[in-house]
């Protein structure tokens, strides 16, 4: 996850929202009432009596009035599941899962305040957030950079880390205000993802579900990754995967990661999300979270395939950097359906079938050494990455340089798939080498080893293609 257009260096950091909470709370009082409804949102008991008796009648009113408020505006995820369940069931809800145990902390609660701003929860939509947040990433001198959105540069309104569960409420302000709850567990185990999904499920049940998942992603190697000083774990997408199926799927998921939209991480969601959205390239921070919010909202008679375009359109409309190599763009966006995975698979495996019994070694490797490479070498990271390659592009350029009609038909076959029943919707940017939607592994010359850990019961790596890398990518006098 990155911001290419201005990555911030030795930026100044403001002072947090405990500054403000200090001048507020300068009182004695404050600082005790204060304890009793942080006590009330954990629910904990303290002798109220035993320094309520200290204080006058009228603060002893007011003490009594403020955590009646307290108690009114209490949101209803902190309170026991089943007492929600008598409720009628939302249309949507939907959960945002954060992982800022790395240089993505500051960029958090940008993404709580916009939810807010788009008016949280309602009885149509219900929205519910877990974060993590490794403090010291806040209060570095000099972080990695902070985000820049569209409306400018966002500055962390606290410095405090740890981990916290929102149930959203809307307001206009800057700050988030919604209630924290508490929250706990390493956001990069799948575990503490399923545990927060079947949490959320039980207290806010809904007709349909979305689940959105941001830290720094590296595709079919894992997501919802902390770096080194938040404690280096990270999500494998069997791990995501099961743990997911156990919590009763989802109809969207919607990955605010790097690289994630690949057809070796699709390939495993089947059964578990109905869209998945994604980029196969970089991720950009800064995305248009408040008018997105709000189209969610609109939408929440949409069904899953509908609610994701209407996800996707917000964010084209708001966002000048969506696209893929056309002037200003910097990222590419897709919706692909996980069911259309078994297709997909048989498609695959008869155009390489094609292509091997056709001997198109030529064509292969020329596509193979100029299709549009998602994390070209160079990037920071790209050593690893850079075998990730836009499908659509190889395809069609090996299609093109081939001489066989049977590797043409082909071929075609597979597109024609990929965009009826694989990709519901993809950014284009209207110049220049335009994405397809969707990544696959593809090493350069020499290289025939698979990612173990990637493809072993993968539905792509049963298929062909991993005979195919392997045929394509032997010496056979190739330099």
């Amino acid at each position: 996850m990155e911001d290419v257009r201005s990555p911030v260096r030795g930026a100044e950091r403001q002072t947090g929202r405990d500054n403000q909470m200090n001048k507020l709370s300068a009182g004695k009082i404050y600082r005790r009432v204060t304890a009793v409804f942080a006590a009330a949102l954990l629910g904990l008991t303290l002798p109220v009596a035993s320094f309520a008796a200290a204080l006058s009648s009228s603060q002893q009113a007011l003490l009594q009035q403020s955590a009646a408020k307290v108690q009114a505006a209490r949101p209803a995820m902190a309170q026991a599941p089943a007492a929600n369940k008598k409720a009628a069931p939302a249309k949507w809800t939907v959960m945002v899962y954060m992982n800022g145990n790395s240089n993505l902390a500051p960029d958090i609660l940008r993404i709580v305040n916009e939810m807010e701003a788009a008016g949280g929860s309602s009885s149509d939509v219900q929205m519910v957030v877990h974060l993590s947040r490794d403090a010291k990433q806040l209060t570095d001198k000099n972080p990695m950079f902070q985000t820049q959105s569209p409306a400018g540069i966002w500055t962390p309104d606290d410095s405090r880390g740890g981990s916290v569960r929102y149930h959203v409420t809307g307001d206009k302000n800057s700050q988030v205000t919604s209630i924290p709850l508490s929250a706990s567990g390493d956001p990069g185990n799948a575990g503490t993802l399923q545990k927060f999904v079947v949490w959320a499920k039980q207290a806010y049940p809904a007709q349909r579900y979305m689940l959105m998942i941001y830290g720094h992603g590296a595709g079919m190697f894992g997501t919802s990754a902390s770096d080194a000083a938040g404690g280096g774990s990270k999500m494998s997408i069997p791990d995501l995967s099961d743990s997911l199926r156990m919590a009763g799927g989802v109809d969207v998921l919607f990955f605010y990661s790097c690289l994630m939209q690949m057809a070796e991480v699709s390939a495993r969601l089947d059964g578990v999300a109905k869209v998945v959205i994604g980029s196969e390239t970089s991720m950009l921070t800064g995305l248009p979270f408040e008018p997105m919010f709000r189209t969610v909202k609109a939408s929440a008679s949409a069904g899953p395939d509908q609610f994701s375009k209407a996800i996707f359109k917000a964010i084209a409309e708001n966002d000048s950097r969506l696209g893929y190599q056309d002037a200003g763009a910097q990222f590419a966006l897709s919706a692909i359906k996980p069911s259309g995975s078994k297709k997909f698979v048989q498609a695959l495996s008869a155009y390489v079938d094609a292509v091997m019994s056709e001997q198109d070694l030529e064509s292969a490797r020329l596509a193979r050494d100029n299709a549009v490479r998602v994390f070209p070498a160079g990037e920071e990271g790209g050593s690893v990455y850079e075998d990730y390659c836009d499908l659509g592009t190889f395809v069609q350029l090996q299609a093109s340089l081939s001489k066989s009609p049977k590797v043409q038909a082909a071929a075609n076959a597979l597109m024609e798939v990929m965009y009826k029943d694989y990709l519901l919707t993809v950014g284009q940017t209207g110049a220049g080498a335009e994405p397809t939607g969707v990544s696959i592994y593809l090493p350069g010359k020499g290289q025939t080893i698979l990612p173990k850990e990637s493809y072993e019961g993968n539905p792509i790596g049963a298929s062909k293609w991993g005979a195919f890398i392997r045929w394509l990518n032997m010496y056979r006098g190739e330099k």
